[in-house]
């Protein structure tokens, strides 16, 4: 596999999860992201009541950003990457960008949890 390819496939993927969470985002900032059965930060706290659904969801939506242009960020380095850099180096830095877009999602989940305790 060239490392154009695996770049450009790990980049795609990246590109879907940063733009669901800049959706999310935006939504919870306009106040149209209702607590719902499939699309939004699930926990028992934030599911607990519309209160602190919206409560988490508002608290979160500059981490979430946040976590949305880093995973944008990241996905453009990876083609960019891809297009000058061995698969190995390609590889390495998809790894490396999924596990700090991991944290960061563990991060926002557990913010949105805190604030949805807190009501």
């Amino acid at each position: 596999m060239s490392s154009l390819l695996f770049g450009s496939m790990v980049a795609s993927s990246l590109t879907v999860v940063s733009l669901v969470v800049l959706l999310m985002a935006w939504m919870a900032v306009r106040g149209t992201l209702t607590l719902n059965s499939t699309f939004g930060i699930r926990t028992a706290a934030t599911k607990s009541s519309p209160q602190a659904w919206d409560a988490a969801h508002r608290a979160t939506a500059g981490a979430s950003r946040g976590l949305g242009f880093t995973g944008l960020a990241i996905a453009a380095a990876l083609v960019i990457l891809g297009a000058t850099q061995s698969l190995t180096v390609v590889v390495t830095a998809a790894v490396v960008g999924y596990l700090l877009v991991v944290v960061l999602l563990i991060r926002l989940v557990l913010l949105a949890n805190r604030a949805a305790m807190r009501g």
